[in-house]
């Protein structure tokens, strides 16, 4: 199975997750800050938070994203 979205560890994915797209991964859910003009993000940059720490990511493909 591909993975098709990621969510940081511990977080709710309806609240923030974010979705492979072309061109990188783009951040989505209720959290998402500006997600109609927020380019997408390198993989390198996924679980990296708000504050600029990195947290570990999980697959949550399955969770309907």
């Amino acid at each position: 199975m591909r993975v098709r979205a990621v969510a940081l560890y511990g977080q709710e994915p309806a609240f923030l997750h974010r979705v492979r797209v072309k061109g990188g991964w783009h951040t989505r859910g209720l959290g998402a800050n500006h997600p109609g003009s927020t380019p997408p993000k390198s993989w390198e940059e996924v679980g990296q938070c708000w504050a600029g720490e990195k947290h570990a990511v999980v697959d949550v493909t399955s969770c309907g994203s």
